[in-house]
């Protein structure tokens, strides 16, 4: 779990990361996901006129890292290919490729507490459940291909 604190006052963050297939986008969204939410609100304090810039800037700051991650990704595998074709062999490539790069994701649900409201967020099949008298009530929504509105 993630925690970005004392950005703004009366502002928290954390989220729950879920990863597939080795840690490269896990570690990847542990360190920057957070960051580039508060990039994205930073960016919206002074455009205050915007009824969802809250909801934009967590939109944006997964939108970056899911950017990110994958123009890195690209660029590492990139290097690994030129590496293998001056020194290495086809099986040697085979190994670099999946070892973490393309092969492996992440899904995340978060929660940004900010001046005393909760704004949830998720991407893929996290979800973000409050717990009201014992009885869960989900916040968020699974992400699936099939849903018309993703």
């Amino acid at each position: 779990m993630g925690l970005v604190h004392n950005v703004f006052s009366a502002t928290a963050f954390f989220t729950v990361i879920d990863g597939h297939g080795g840690r490269a986008a896990v570690d990847y969204v542990a360190e920057n996901l957070g960051k580039n939410i508060v990039k994205a609100l930073e960016n919206i304090e002074e455009h205050k006129h915007s009824d969802n810039r809250i909801e934009q800037a967590i939109l944006g700051g997964y939108l970056v890292t899911d950017e990110e991650f994958l123009r890195k990704d690209f660029l590492r595998t990139q290097n690994d290919i030129l590496c293998v074709f001056k020194n290495g062999s086809q099986e040697q490539f085979s190994k670099t490729k999946t070892k973490q790069g393309v092969s492996s994701g992440a899904c995340a649900a978060s929660v940004l507490l900010k001046d005393g409201e909760l704004h949830a967020a998720n991407v893929g099949d996290c979800r973000v459940v409050l717990s009201r008298n014992g009885i869960a009530e989900p916040l968020t929504n699974h992400h699936r291909l099939g849903r018309e509105d993703k």
